[in-house]
């Protein structure tokens, strides 16, 4: 990942410490804190607490709210990537292991609407075996997923409409950073993640249905 790193300008330090700067404190972000307060266990959380926060980052992104909040479990994680994906009007750019079932198994028929509007839709995923093989099914039909074939040291992370973002910290714990509208301050951020998934995109393989 050398070369990754100089392509995008971080030298000798390590893309994902360069991707990992804390993030501003906000005075919302106690809040935001408390709200996603669980555990990273899949369907651990309650139907009503997923109700609130689903309705959390939809005031967020209505409001072009750039509040950073804490997202650690696959149910939350789900819901924040099914309501940006909703929400795009342009692209959605996304760099994942396998395609988690826990998470993108719940996401087929928002991928799916975000391809036929006509949203440039492009995944990259680290390895196989693809764990939600219908969600890759569509994704293969028209070039919208691709395969690293290789584990290397980047955050997972995704980007919607180069404004709103999920960025792991933790991959192992599944701890994010998220950010329905990034400010001039998050900038930065973006465009860091958005030129690694355009290396990423051209060095993954083409999946073929």
């Amino acid at each position: 990942m050398r070369v990754l790193n100089y392509a995008l300008g971080a030298g000798e330090q390590p893309l994902s410490e360069a991707m990992n700067t804390d993030p501003p404190k906000t005075e919302n972000e106690a809040t935001s804190t408390r709200l996603d307060n669980c555990c990273c266990v899949p369907n651990s959380c309650r139907l009503d607490e997923l109700k609130l926060y689903r309705e959390a980052v939809r005031t967020r992104i209505a409001n072009n709210d750039g509040t950073i909040f804490p997202n650690n479990c696959p149910d939350k994680t789900a819901v924040v990537l099914q309501e940006f994906i909703r929400s795009a009007t342009k692209s959605v750019h996304i760099y994942c292991g396998q395609l988690n079932a826990e998470v993108y198994g719940k996401l087929q028929d928002d991928f799916a609407d975000a391809i036929r509007q006509g949203l440039d839709v492009r995944v990259v995923c680290a390895s196989e075996p693809l764990q939600s093989e219908e969600l890759a099914g569509i994704l293969r039909k028209e070039d919208h997923l691709r395969v690293l074939g290789e584990n290397i040291d980047v955050p997972h992370f995704a980007v919607i409409d180069r404004k709103r973002y999920r960025l792991e910290i933790d991959q192992q714990k599944k701890e994010a950073f998220v950010c329905a509208y990034a400010d001039e301050g998050q900038k930065g951020r973006i465009r860091l993640m958005e030129t690694t998934h355009e290396i990423l995109w051209d060095k993954a393989d083409k999946q073929t249905s």
